[in-house]
């Protein structure tokens, strides 16, 4: 999924100069900090109800995301930079669900 998180991101920020290459190794980046990140998150689990750690979880991620956009594009407007770091969430969420499907529906 990473290569298909790095379009996304490639296809919204390209104006900024970005390659798809760049886009690449910052979704790498991003992607590594949230796994550490939501494995102790989960641990929660054991603890709280599901519903209150999947906030929690969607939280954190939303914030993360959006941060290290506004950083990585500083140049740009931050709003416009926020709305596009949105957009880039939501079709990773919908371009993981799609591909979750045809998985499993290969498998199956």
């Amino acid at each position: 999924m990473l290569p298909f998180y790095a379009l996304i991101s490639f296809i919204l920020f390209g104006g900024a100069k970005l390659n798809y290459a760049e886009s690449l190794v910052m979704n790498v980046y991003m992607l590594a900090f949230m796994s550490v990140f939501i494995v102790p998150i989960n641990l929660l689990s054991f603890f709280f109800p599901n519903g209150i750690i999947s906030l929690m979880e969607i939280i954190f991620l939303l914030s993360y995301n959006m941060w290290t956009y506004l950083n990585f594009f500083k140049d740009k407007t931050a709003w416009w930079v926020i709305v596009k770091s949105m957009i880039s969430i939501i079709a990773g969420y919908f371009m993981f669900q799609f591909v979750s499907r045809l998985v499993m529906q290969w498998l199956m």
